[in-house]
Protein backbone atom coordinates (compact mmCIF):
# COMPACT_ATOMS: atom_id res chain seq x y z
CA UNK A 1 0.00 0.00 0.00
CA UNK A 2 1.32 3.45 -0.94
CA UNK A 3 1.88 5.85 1.94
CA UNK A 4 1.18 9.57 1.31
CA UNK A 5 4.27 11.73 1.78
CA UNK A 6 2.45 13.78 4.42
CA UNK A 7 2.08 10.54 6.45
CA UNK A 8 5.83 9.88 6.79
CA UNK A 9 7.43 10.27 10.21
CA UNK A 10 10.35 8.82 12.14
CA UNK A 11 8.46 5.95 13.81
CA UNK A 12 6.65 4.69 10.69
CA UNK A 13 8.05 1.42 9.34
CA UNK A 14 7.71 -0.57 6.09
CA UNK A 15 6.48 2.41 4.11
CA UNK A 16 6.48 2.93 0.37
CA UNK A 17 5.84 6.25 -1.36
CA UNK A 18 5.13 7.20 -4.95
CA UNK A 19 6.04 10.72 -6.04
CA UNK A 20 7.32 13.02 -8.75
CA UNK A 21 10.83 14.49 -8.57
CA UNK A 22 10.36 18.26 -8.62
CA UNK A 23 13.93 19.40 -7.81
CA UNK A 24 17.43 17.90 -7.87
CA UNK A 25 20.77 19.24 -6.61
CA UNK A 26 24.20 18.81 -8.14
CA UNK A 27 26.70 16.32 -6.72
CA UNK A 28 28.40 17.79 -3.66
CA UNK A 29 31.32 16.81 -1.44
CA UNK A 30 32.08 17.25 2.25
CA UNK A 31 35.28 16.92 4.25
CA UNK A 32 36.16 17.16 7.94
CA UNK A 33 38.91 15.88 10.21
CA UNK A 34 37.25 12.44 10.50
CA UNK A 35 35.91 11.61 7.04
CA UNK A 36 34.91 12.86 3.63
CA UNK A 37 32.43 11.86 0.97
CA UNK A 38 29.83 12.97 -1.54
CA UNK A 39 26.07 13.40 -1.55
CA UNK A 40 23.16 14.88 -3.46
CA UNK A 41 19.53 15.55 -2.65
CA UNK A 42 16.26 15.76 -4.50
CA UNK A 43 12.69 16.74 -3.69
CA UNK A 44 9.89 14.26 -4.34
CA UNK A 45 6.22 15.32 -4.18
CA UNK A 46 2.72 13.88 -4.27
CA UNK A 47 -0.65 15.59 -3.83
CA UNK A 48 -0.27 15.72 -0.04
CA UNK A 49 3.22 17.20 0.44
CA UNK A 50 6.84 17.12 -0.68
CA UNK A 51 9.97 15.85 1.10
CA UNK A 52 13.72 16.02 0.58
CA UNK A 53 15.62 12.76 -0.03
CA UNK A 54 19.41 12.55 0.42
CA UNK A 55 21.82 9.90 -0.88
CA UNK A 56 25.45 9.47 0.24
CA UNK A 57 28.67 8.06 -1.21
CA UNK A 58 28.22 4.74 -3.12
CA UNK A 59 24.42 5.05 -3.06
CA UNK A 60 24.79 8.61 -4.30
CA UNK A 61 26.90 7.46 -7.29
CA UNK A 62 24.41 4.69 -8.00
CA UNK A 63 21.19 6.68 -8.11
CA UNK A 64 22.33 10.17 -9.18
CA UNK A 65 22.13 9.33 -12.91
CA UNK A 66 18.77 7.58 -12.42
CA UNK A 67 16.91 10.47 -10.78
CA UNK A 68 15.36 12.80 -13.38
CA UNK A 69 13.27 15.93 -12.90
CA UNK A 70 9.51 15.28 -13.49
CA UNK A 71 9.99 11.50 -13.45
CA UNK A 72 7.87 9.42 -11.04
CA UNK A 73 9.38 6.86 -8.64
CA UNK A 74 8.50 4.37 -5.94
CA UNK A 75 10.80 4.71 -2.91
CA UNK A 76 10.98 2.31 0.04
CA UNK A 77 13.40 1.17 2.78
CA UNK A 78 14.67 4.69 3.33
CA UNK A 79 15.28 6.14 6.79
CA UNK A 80 13.05 9.04 7.81
CA UNK A 81 14.85 11.57 10.01
CA UNK A 82 14.03 14.96 11.45
CA UNK A 83 15.68 17.73 9.44
CA UNK A 84 18.18 19.79 11.40
CA UNK A 85 16.87 23.32 11.73
CA UNK A 86 19.90 24.92 10.07
CA UNK A 87 19.35 22.74 6.96
CA UNK A 88 15.56 23.01 6.78
CA UNK A 89 14.47 24.40 3.40
CA UNK A 90 11.02 22.84 3.06
CA UNK A 91 8.07 23.12 5.44
CA UNK A 92 8.19 19.35 5.89
CA UNK A 93 10.09 18.72 9.18
CA UNK A 94 11.36 15.34 7.91
CA UNK A 95 13.75 14.09 5.22
CA UNK A 96 14.57 10.66 3.80
CA UNK A 97 18.12 9.29 3.97
CA UNK A 98 18.80 6.73 1.26
CA UNK A 99 21.36 4.16 2.40
CA UNK A 100 22.46 1.01 0.56
CA UNK A 101 19.29 -0.95 1.36
CA UNK A 102 16.98 1.75 -0.01
CA UNK A 103 14.94 0.78 -3.07
CA UNK A 104 14.06 3.15 -5.90
CA UNK A 105 11.95 2.06 -8.86
CA UNK A 106 10.64 4.02 -11.83
CA UNK A 107 6.82 4.13 -11.65
CA UNK A 108 6.04 3.88 -15.35
CA UNK A 109 2.24 3.81 -15.18
CA UNK A 110 1.70 5.95 -12.09
CA UNK A 111 0.13 9.39 -12.24
CA UNK A 112 1.10 11.90 -9.56
CA UNK A 113 -0.40 15.34 -9.03
CA UNK A 114 1.78 17.87 -7.23
CA UNK A 115 0.46 19.87 -4.26
CA UNK A 116 -1.33 23.10 -5.12
CA UNK A 117 1.04 26.06 -5.32
CA UNK A 118 0.26 29.62 -4.32
CA UNK A 119 1.92 31.92 -6.87
CA UNK A 120 2.68 35.46 -5.75
CA UNK A 121 3.05 38.74 -7.62
CA UNK A 122 6.44 40.43 -7.26
CA UNK A 123 4.80 43.56 -5.78
CA UNK A 124 3.45 41.44 -2.91
CA UNK A 125 6.96 40.34 -1.89
CA UNK A 126 7.57 43.72 -0.25
CA UNK A 127 5.90 42.48 2.94
CA UNK A 128 7.07 38.86 2.71
CA UNK A 129 9.44 37.98 5.58
CA UNK A 130 12.97 36.76 4.92
CA UNK A 131 13.60 33.01 4.51
CA UNK A 132 10.07 32.32 3.23
CA UNK A 133 9.82 30.03 0.20
CA UNK A 134 7.66 31.54 -2.54
CA UNK A 135 6.46 30.68 -6.06
CA UNK A 136 6.26 33.18 -8.94
CA UNK A 137 5.40 33.43 -12.64
CA UNK A 138 7.25 36.29 -14.29
CA UNK A 139 9.39 37.50 -17.20
CA UNK A 140 13.18 37.67 -17.50
CA UNK A 141 14.01 41.36 -17.95
CA UNK A 142 17.80 41.17 -17.87
CA UNK A 143 20.48 38.46 -17.48
CA UNK A 144 23.82 39.45 -15.96
CA UNK A 145 27.07 37.80 -17.00
CA UNK A 146 28.39 34.78 -15.09
CA UNK A 147 30.66 35.75 -12.17
CA UNK A 148 33.47 33.54 -10.90
CA UNK A 149 34.80 33.45 -7.33
CA UNK A 150 37.61 31.61 -5.57
CA UNK A 151 40.99 30.14 -6.44
CA UNK A 152 41.23 26.49 -5.35
CA UNK A 153 37.47 25.94 -5.26
CA UNK A 154 35.61 27.92 -7.92
CA UNK A 155 32.05 29.14 -7.32
CA UNK A 156 29.79 30.66 -9.96
CA UNK A 157 27.07 33.27 -9.59
CA UNK A 158 24.54 34.86 -11.93
CA UNK A 159 21.92 37.53 -11.21
CA UNK A 160 18.64 37.66 -13.15
CA UNK A 161 16.28 40.66 -13.16
CA UNK A 162 12.64 39.48 -13.07
CA UNK A 163 9.47 41.52 -13.68
CA UNK A 164 5.74 40.79 -13.82
CA UNK A 165 2.49 42.59 -14.57
CA UNK A 166 2.31 44.00 -11.04
CA UNK A 167 4.87 46.39 -12.58
CA UNK A 168 7.51 45.41 -10.02
CA UNK A 169 11.02 44.04 -10.47
CA UNK A 170 13.27 41.87 -8.28
CA UNK A 171 16.68 40.23 -8.59
CA UNK A 172 17.08 36.43 -8.54
CA UNK A 173 20.51 34.98 -7.68
CA UNK A 174 21.65 31.60 -9.02
CA UNK A 175 24.78 29.76 -7.84
CA UNK A 176 27.09 27.16 -9.39
CA UNK A 177 25.38 24.69 -11.78
CA UNK A 178 22.14 26.65 -11.80
CA UNK A 179 24.11 29.78 -12.71
CA UNK A 180 26.22 28.03 -15.36
CA UNK A 181 23.36 26.22 -17.08
CA UNK A 182 20.74 28.98 -17.01
CA UNK A 183 20.07 29.71 -20.66
CA UNK A 184 17.21 31.77 -22.03
CA UNK A 185 16.56 35.06 -23.78
CA UNK A 186 15.41 38.26 -22.20
CA UNK A 187 11.63 38.31 -22.46
CA UNK A 188 11.31 34.61 -21.64
CA UNK A 189 8.63 33.59 -19.14
CA UNK A 190 9.72 31.57 -16.12
CA UNK A 191 7.71 29.68 -13.53
CA UNK A 192 9.76 29.25 -10.35
CA UNK A 193 8.85 27.26 -7.25
CA UNK A 194 10.39 27.32 -3.79
CA UNK A 195 12.60 30.42 -4.17
CA UNK A 196 13.93 31.86 -0.93
CA UNK A 197 13.21 35.49 0.01
CA UNK A 198 16.33 37.35 1.18
CA UNK A 199 16.42 40.74 2.91
CA UNK A 200 19.61 42.44 1.70
CA UNK A 201 19.77 45.62 -0.35
CA UNK A 202 16.00 45.54 -0.31
CA UNK A 203 14.39 42.26 -1.38
CA UNK A 204 16.12 39.49 -3.35
CA UNK A 205 15.28 35.94 -4.37
CA UNK A 206 17.69 33.01 -4.06
CA UNK A 207 17.45 29.68 -5.89
CA UNK A 208 18.11 26.74 -3.54
CA UNK A 209 18.66 23.04 -4.19
CA UNK A 210 14.93 22.54 -3.60
CA UNK A 211 14.00 25.24 -6.13
CA UNK A 212 12.63 24.44 -9.57
CA UNK A 213 12.71 26.89 -12.49
CA UNK A 214 10.88 26.24 -15.76
CA UNK A 215 11.62 28.42 -18.78
CA UNK A 216 8.71 29.26 -21.11
CA UNK A 217 6.36 26.76 -19.42
CA UNK A 218 3.23 25.59 -21.21
CA UNK A 219 0.77 27.51 -19.01
CA UNK A 220 -2.04 29.97 -19.88
CA UNK A 221 -0.14 32.91 -18.34
CA UNK A 222 2.92 32.56 -20.63
CA UNK A 223 1.59 34.32 -23.78
CA UNK A 224 -0.15 36.97 -21.64
CA UNK A 225 3.00 37.81 -19.68
CA UNK A 226 5.18 37.80 -22.79
CA UNK A 227 2.81 40.12 -24.68
CA UNK A 228 2.62 42.47 -21.69
CA UNK A 229 6.42 42.58 -21.42
CA UNK A 230 7.10 43.41 -25.06
CA UNK A 231 4.27 45.95 -25.20
CA UNK A 232 5.43 48.06 -22.27
CA UNK A 233 6.74 45.93 -19.38
CA UNK A 234 10.41 46.11 -20.39
CA UNK A 235 10.31 49.91 -20.12
CA UNK A 236 9.11 49.90 -16.51
CA UNK A 237 11.67 50.65 -13.81
CA UNK A 238 9.70 52.54 -11.16
CA UNK A 239 9.32 49.75 -8.55
CA UNK A 240 12.48 47.66 -8.17
CA UNK A 241 12.44 45.73 -4.89
CA UNK A 242 16.19 45.04 -5.09
CA UNK A 243 18.47 48.02 -4.45
CA UNK A 244 21.74 48.25 -6.36
CA UNK A 245 24.83 48.47 -4.11
CA UNK A 246 25.41 52.07 -5.27
CA UNK A 247 22.05 53.03 -3.74
CA UNK A 248 22.90 51.70 -0.28
CA UNK A 249 23.71 54.60 2.05
CA UNK A 250 27.23 53.80 3.26
CA UNK A 251 28.27 55.44 6.52
CA UNK A 252 31.67 56.31 7.88
CA UNK A 253 32.58 54.50 11.09
CA UNK A 254 32.21 57.79 12.96
CA UNK A 255 28.61 58.16 11.73
CA UNK A 256 27.46 54.79 13.09
CA UNK A 257 24.46 55.16 15.39
CA UNK A 258 23.69 52.65 18.14
CA UNK A 259 19.99 52.76 17.22
CA UNK A 260 20.22 51.15 13.78
CA UNK A 261 22.20 48.65 11.76
CA UNK A 262 25.28 50.11 10.07
CA UNK A 263 26.30 49.86 6.42
CA UNK A 264 29.91 50.92 5.89
CA UNK A 265 33.08 50.35 3.93
CA UNK A 266 36.31 49.66 5.80
CA UNK A 267 39.56 47.70 5.88
CA UNK A 268 40.39 44.84 8.28
CA UNK A 269 43.76 45.78 9.78
CA UNK A 270 44.12 43.47 12.80
CA UNK A 271 42.81 40.17 14.16
CA UNK A 272 42.62 40.85 17.89
CA UNK A 273 41.12 37.58 19.19
CA UNK A 274 40.19 34.15 17.91
CA UNK A 275 37.92 31.80 19.88
CA UNK A 276 36.61 28.34 18.99
CA UNK A 277 33.53 26.98 20.79
CA UNK A 278 30.93 24.21 20.52
CA UNK A 279 27.34 25.08 19.62
CA UNK A 280 24.04 23.21 19.75
CA UNK A 281 23.78 20.80 16.78
CA UNK A 282 19.99 21.23 16.67
CA UNK A 283 20.29 24.51 14.81
CA UNK A 284 19.90 27.17 17.51
CA UNK A 285 23.71 27.80 17.56
CA UNK A 286 23.73 28.54 21.30
CA UNK A 287 27.07 27.99 23.03
CA UNK A 288 27.54 24.65 24.83
CA UNK A 289 29.49 24.25 28.05
CA UNK A 290 31.52 21.08 28.71
CA UNK A 291 30.95 19.58 32.15
CA UNK A 292 33.40 17.53 34.22
CA UNK A 293 32.09 14.27 32.72
CA UNK A 294 32.87 15.38 29.15
CA UNK A 295 29.24 16.03 28.19
CA UNK A 296 28.00 19.28 26.65
CA UNK A 297 25.01 21.24 27.94
CA UNK A 298 23.40 24.68 28.04
CA UNK A 299 23.84 26.78 31.14
CA UNK A 300 20.13 27.74 30.91
CA UNK A 301 18.50 24.30 30.61
CA UNK A 302 19.02 20.59 31.32
CA UNK A 303 19.64 19.55 27.72
CA UNK A 304 22.75 17.32 27.51
CA UNK A 305 24.56 16.00 24.42
CA UNK A 306 27.71 14.12 23.51
CA UNK A 307 29.14 16.70 21.09
CA UNK A 308 28.34 19.98 19.40
CA UNK A 309 29.12 21.78 16.16
CA UNK A 310 32.49 23.50 15.94
CA UNK A 311 32.14 27.30 15.69
CA UNK A 312 34.58 30.19 15.50
CA UNK A 313 34.35 33.90 16.33
CA UNK A 314 36.97 36.48 15.39
CA UNK A 315 37.30 39.92 16.93
CA UNK A 316 38.92 42.21 14.37
CA UNK A 317 39.76 45.89 14.06
CA UNK A 318 38.39 47.72 11.01
CA UNK A 319 39.30 51.24 9.90
CA UNK A 320 38.17 53.78 7.36
CA UNK A 321 39.67 57.20 6.65
CA UNK A 322 38.16 58.75 9.79
CA UNK A 323 37.73 56.20 12.61
CA UNK A 324 38.23 52.63 13.86
CA UNK A 325 36.03 50.08 15.66
CA UNK A 326 36.30 46.43 16.79
CA UNK A 327 33.74 44.01 15.28
CA UNK A 328 32.89 40.33 15.79
CA UNK A 329 32.80 37.97 12.79
CA UNK A 330 31.10 34.58 13.19
CA UNK A 331 31.52 31.15 11.65
CA UNK A 332 29.39 31.32 8.49
CA UNK A 333 31.16 34.46 7.26
CA UNK A 334 34.59 33.14 8.24
CA UNK A 335 33.97 29.90 6.31
CA UNK A 336 33.03 31.91 3.22
CA UNK A 337 36.08 34.19 3.44
CA UNK A 338 38.56 31.35 4.07
CA UNK A 339 36.77 28.73 1.90
CA UNK A 340 37.33 26.36 4.83
CA UNK A 341 35.01 24.74 7.40
CA UNK A 342 35.42 25.60 11.09
CA UNK A 343 36.23 21.95 11.86
CA UNK A 344 39.19 22.14 9.45
CA UNK A 345 40.33 25.48 10.87
CA UNK A 346 40.18 24.04 14.39
CA UNK A 347 42.39 21.09 13.40
CA UNK A 348 44.83 23.44 11.63
CA UNK A 349 44.99 25.68 14.73
CA UNK A 350 45.82 22.69 16.96
CA UNK A 351 48.34 21.07 14.61
CA UNK A 352 50.10 24.16 13.24
CA UNK A 353 49.28 27.52 14.81
CA UNK A 354 51.50 29.49 12.42
CA UNK A 355 49.79 28.02 9.34
CA UNK A 356 46.41 28.78 10.91
CA UNK A 357 47.36 32.43 11.49
CA UNK A 358 48.80 32.68 7.98
CA UNK A 359 45.51 31.36 6.57
CA UNK A 360 43.48 34.03 8.39
CA UNK A 361 45.90 36.79 7.46
CA UNK A 362 45.96 35.82 3.79
CA UNK A 363 42.17 35.53 3.47
CA UNK A 364 40.96 38.38 5.70
CA UNK A 365 43.58 41.00 6.57
CA UNK A 366 44.20 44.20 4.59
CA UNK A 367 41.20 43.77 2.32
CA UNK A 368 38.52 46.43 1.84
CA UNK A 369 34.98 45.21 2.54
CA UNK A 370 31.46 46.52 2.63
CA UNK A 371 29.94 45.63 6.01
CA UNK A 372 26.41 45.16 7.29
CA UNK A 373 26.82 45.49 11.08
CA UNK A 374 24.29 44.80 13.84
CA UNK A 375 24.73 46.84 17.00
CA UNK A 376 23.88 45.29 20.38
CA UNK A 377 24.11 47.11 23.71
CA UNK A 378 25.67 44.96 26.47
CA UNK A 379 26.50 45.65 30.13
CA UNK A 380 29.78 44.41 31.58
CA UNK A 381 30.92 45.28 35.12
CA UNK A 382 28.17 47.87 35.33
CA UNK A 383 29.26 49.65 32.14
CA UNK A 384 26.98 49.61 29.08
CA UNK A 385 28.64 49.77 25.65
CA UNK A 386 27.90 48.67 22.08
CA UNK A 387 29.02 45.35 20.58
CA UNK A 388 29.41 45.43 16.79
CA UNK A 389 28.44 42.13 15.12
CA UNK A 390 28.97 41.57 11.38
CA UNK A 391 25.85 40.25 9.62
CA UNK A 392 27.43 40.34 6.15
CA UNK A 393 30.71 41.42 4.62
CA UNK A 394 31.76 41.40 0.98
CA UNK A 395 35.10 42.16 -0.58
CA UNK A 396 34.78 45.45 -2.38
CA UNK A 397 34.77 45.21 -6.17
CA UNK A 398 34.11 48.46 -7.96
CA UNK A 399 31.74 48.43 -10.90
CA UNK A 400 32.46 50.69 -13.92
CA UNK A 401 29.57 52.89 -12.78
CA UNK A 402 31.17 53.47 -9.37
CA UNK A 403 34.54 54.26 -10.95
CA UNK A 404 33.06 56.69 -13.48
CA UNK A 405 30.91 58.29 -10.80
CA UNK A 406 33.94 58.72 -8.54
CA UNK A 407 35.89 60.37 -11.38
CA UNK A 408 32.97 62.73 -12.08
CA UNK A 409 32.74 63.70 -8.41
CA UNK A 410 36.50 64.27 -8.27
CA UNK A 411 36.34 66.49 -11.37
CA UNK A 412 33.47 68.43 -9.79
CA UNK A 413 35.46 68.92 -6.58
CA UNK A 414 38.50 70.13 -8.55
CA UNK A 415 36.33 72.59 -10.45
CA UNK A 416 34.97 73.97 -7.17
CA UNK A 417 38.50 74.19 -5.79
CA UNK A 418 39.64 76.23 -8.81
CA UNK A 419 36.93 78.78 -8.10
CA UNK A 420 38.36 79.31 -4.63
CA UNK A 421 41.92 79.91 -5.83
Amino acid sequence: MICPIAGLHTVKRNWKICGKVVAKSELKTWENDKTNGKFFNFVIADSTSCIKAIAFNSQCEKIFPIIKINAIYYISNGTVKETKKQFMELKNPYEIHLYNNAQIEIAKDAIVVEPEYNFMKIADLTDTPANELINIKCVVKHIETLEEFGVDKISYKRNIALIDDSESEIKLTLWNEKAKTFACEEGSVIMAKRLKVVDYNGKNLLALDVSNIKINPDIPESPILKAWFFDHGRKISKNCLTLEPKNVNLQTLKQISISTNAHCQATVVEIKACNFYSSCPDGCNKKLIEDEDGFYKFDTCDKVMMEGNQKLVLKVKIVDFIATIDVAIYSEIIETLTNCKCEQLSVLEIENRSDFEAKLHECILLNVYTFDIRIKMVTRDGITSPDYIVNRMNRKTESPYQTINAIKNLAKDLAELKKCI
